[in-house]
Formats: structure tokens, C-alpha cells, sequence
């Protein structure tokens, strides 16, 4: 490996064709106005000693063909891809490093000379000191040391940012100088334009009826005096002087008013009180659901309409009127409830009587089916003669008569069945 030349550096390596081990020279090549680095592979059988040595002592040469080049941007990573085995990775690795933090001080050389740039721009374009533009330098130039004590910058490349930005510093020294000699002319003229300003809004206060409207007005002429252009420190007193003798005129004239806003607050309680606990008095145990709900939500309404009131105070009855109407309405569930669950217990009743029905038709069937049996067993029994004709014919009449009866009954049985799960649909 060669010290002679720093953007050069070669090393001996092997690299693999197929199942072969074949030995190698890699030429790493490097720049210090570009964060490229170049990397050829070249198979050491093509080189010719002299090639070798000159290549070793920092000179350079055509590679022949074949031999793989590539091309590694260091601003994306420190480490230079090799694909074959090298004798000193690590003097590699310490490359890529060092191009890695190379390319990443031209970057943010770049941007910051970009950003001085524009920011000197902007400083040759304006008449007056710009306390923005001066912090926007301020905030360059600690970018810059963090910059070059973090070791991202280079120290050359810190030295011409710095150059380009005192420049830039020098201007705005000179505009900041220039602006303070019309300091004085502009403070007796603001305080000139405040004072009156202050003199009007005293002079409204004393007769104003809208205190909000003249509360607005004295932090209307606050803020004005805040964000107020310079004034000297004596004159800004005076002028607090003024506001604060109009704030407490203000402040007196609206404690008189809060008073008989108070006072109108309590009666607008009383009343609405009185109306919520007569109602909630009234409700506690009528049946009469439609009416007392009404009354409930009247005096619910009148709380809301009475005027006004001490936010607590009306809190108070909003919670008396809502616990009233959740027991209102509780009462009125459990009311439906117990009639429902009547209801439910005739349906019920009806269902066991039908069901009752059912068996002693069942019965009755039953019976009647055991007459049919006998019936046909006399039938059985009936002996040739003369009247065998008639006897079997009217025991026929007989067997039939109850089978119809049979019959009927089980419709029946069949009706009231279809009665019993309509009503069942009902519980």
C-alpha cells in the first residue's frame, strides 16, 4: 500500500471464480470535492510488476480489462461495499469513515452556505434592523459551532462559513445603529399619540352603562400600550399611570353594578327555587304521569328562563328538578311494571283455565272412545235373526255419532291450543 498519494490506496486481496481462489488488487480511489469513491477490482495475472509497483507507490495506470469499478456515494453510509477478501479491511473501513465524514461536512457546508446565502439576500434588501434576520444569523452561526464541535465540519470549511457570515453580521450592526438614532424622535411622538388615547378612554369610562363594552375598551387601549412603538421608560410609567387611575375608575362603577347584579340574582334563585320544589312537592305521589311530568318540565324550563342566577345556585336546582324527575319517572316505570305484570298474570290465568279445558276434553274424548269400543264389541256380538238389521244399524248410528262427537272435540282441542299460544305471545 502506498502513503505517497492520500486519494489513492491499493491493497492485495482474493476473490472466488467459481470454485477458484484467484488473487486480486484493489485500487480504492477517492476525492476531496466529491463524496464518490471509486473501487477497482482487478486480477493480479493482468498486471505486470512495473504495473504493480508503480500502482503501490501512488502512480497511475490504465487498468486493462477485464476488472469490476464500482462507485460508493459515502454521504449514504461509511462503509465501502468490497465483494473479495482484502489484506487490511480495517485501513478500508477507516476510509470509508473518513470520506463518510467528508461528504457529510461538504453537506452541511452546502446548506449552510445556501442558507448565508439567501439570509444575506434578504439583509441587502431591507432599509432597517430586522431583529428576525439578526436571530436567523445568530441561529447560523451556533449551527456552525455545534457544527465544528461535534466534528461534523471541517475546520477550513467552518472558517469560510464564518468569513461569509460576518459579512452578513457587519450589515446588520449597521442597520440596528442607524434605527437607534430615530429611537428619541419616536419615542415623544408615541407617548404624545398614547397619552390621548388614554385621556379619551378616561373620559368615556366616567359616563359608560356598557361595562363590558368599556372593559374591552381598556384592554383594547392595554394591548395597545403594550405592543406600543418605543417610548422611553419614564414616559411608559406615566402613561401606566393614567390606564390604571381609568381601570380603577371602571373597576368602582362596575362593583356598584355587580351589587345590584347580585342582589337580582338571589331574588331570580328564590323564585325559581320556590317553583322547583313545588313541583317536585306536587309530583312526589300523583298517578297523574302526563300532568306531573308537564309541571316537572315547567319548572325545569323556568330555571333556565328566569334570568339571571349564581351558576352554582342554578346547578343546585338543576339537580333538585332532575332527581325529582328520576324518582317521577321511576315511580311511573314501577307503576307500569306492577300493571303489566297483572296483566300478565290474567294472561297467565287465562292459559291454565284453557289449559284446564283441554284436559277435560281430553277426559271426555277419552270416555267417549271407550263407548266407540264397546259399541263395536256389541256390534261383534249381534246373532242373526230377524232384527239383526235393525240392531246393527242403529248401533252404526251410534259408533258414528260419537266419532263425529270425537271429532268436534279435538278441534276444539286444536282452537284452544291456538288460542293459548296467541295469548302466550303476550307475556
Amino acid at each position: 500500500m502506498s502513503q505517497n498519494n492520500r486519494n489513492q490506496k491499493v491493497f492485495m486481496g482474493t476473490k472466488y471464480e467459481g470454485s477458484v481462489e484467484k488473487k486480486v488488487v484493489v485500487v480504492i480511489q477517492t476525492s476531496d470535492s466529491s463524496p464518490e469513491i471509486h473501487t477497482y477490482v482487478i486480477k493480479k495475472e493482468l498486471l505486470s510488476k512495473q504495473q504493480l509497483d508503480t500502482l503501490f507507490n501512488g502512480g497511475s495506470i490504465f487498468f486493462p480489462n477485464p476488472h469490476d469499478h464500482s462507485i460508493h456515494d459515502a454521504r449514504t453510509s461509511d462503509k465501502i461495499p468490497i465483494y473479495c477478501r482484502v489484506n487490511r479491511p480495517d485501513i478500508i473501513d477507516s476510509i470509508g469513515k473518513q470520506q463518510h465524514h467528508k461528504a457529510l461536512s461538504l453537506k452541511h457546508r452546502d446548506i449552510l452556505k445556501k442558507e448565508i446565502q439567501l439570509l444575506s439576500n434578504k439583509v441587502s434588501s431591507i432599509s432597517s434592523y430586522n431583529k428576525d434576520l439578526f436571530a436567523k444569523a445568530r441561529f447560523i452561526s451556533d449551527s456552525i459551532k455545534d457544527l465544528r464541535s461535534n466534528k461534523k465540519l471541517l475546520g477550513e470549511q467552518s472558517r469560510e462559513l464564518r468569513d461569509d457570515l460576518q459579512k452578513v453580521f457587519d450589515r446588520l450592526i449597521k442597520l440596528r445603529e442607524d434605527d437607534q438614532k430615530k429611537y428619541e424622535k419616536e419615542c415623544d411622538s408615541n407617548f404624545r399619540e398614547m397619552s390621548n388615547k388614554i385621556s379619551n378612554l378616561q373620559r368615556y369610562v366616567n359616563g359608560a352603562k356598557d361595562f363590558r363594552e368599556a372593559r374591552n375598551k381598556v384592554k383594547e387601549v392595554r394591548e395597545n400600550l403594550k405592543k406600543t412603538n418605543p417610548v422611553k421608560k419614564d414616559q411608559r410609567d406615566k402613561l401606566w399611570d393614567m390606564l390604571n387611575r381609568a381601570t380603577e375608575t371602571l373597576n368602582k362603577r362596575q362593583d356598584e353594578d355587580r351589587k345590584r347584579y347580585e342582589r337580582e340574582c338571589e331574588s331570580n334563585y328564590l323564585n325559581a327555587r320556590s317553583r322547583v320544589y313545588d313541583a317536585k312537592n306536587a309530583t312526589s305521589h300523583t298517578e297523574d304521569w302526563k300532568g306531573g311530568m308537564a309541571k316537572l318540565k315547567q319548572a325545569k324550563q323556568y330555571i333556565f328562563d328566569v334570568g339571571n342566577m349564581n351558576k352554582e345556585k342554578r346547578n343546585e336546582l338543576k339537580s333538585v328538578i332532575k332527581d325529582a324527575m328520576d324518582n317521577f319517572c321511576a315511580r311511573r316505570e314501577r307503576f307500569f311494571q306492577k300493571k303489566q305484570e297483572e296483566f300478565k298474570q290474567r294472561i297467565r290465568e287465562k292459559i291454565r283455565r284453557k289449559r284446564d279445558s283441554i284436559e277435560k276434553i281430553q277426559s271426555s274424548i277419552y270416555r267417549k272412545e271407550e263407548s266407540i269400543r264397546d259399541q263395536y264389541s256389541r256390534l261383534r256380538n249381534v246373532k242373526p235373526g230377524n232384527r239383526a238389521y235393525e240392531i246393527k244399524s242403529s248401533i252404526n248410528n251410534r259408533i258414528s255419532n260419537m266419532q263425529n262427537a270425537v271429532s268436534d272435540m279435538r278441534r276444539k282441542i286444536d282452537s284452544i291450543r291456538y288460542e293459548i299460544r296467541d295469548l302466550e305471545t303476550k307475556l
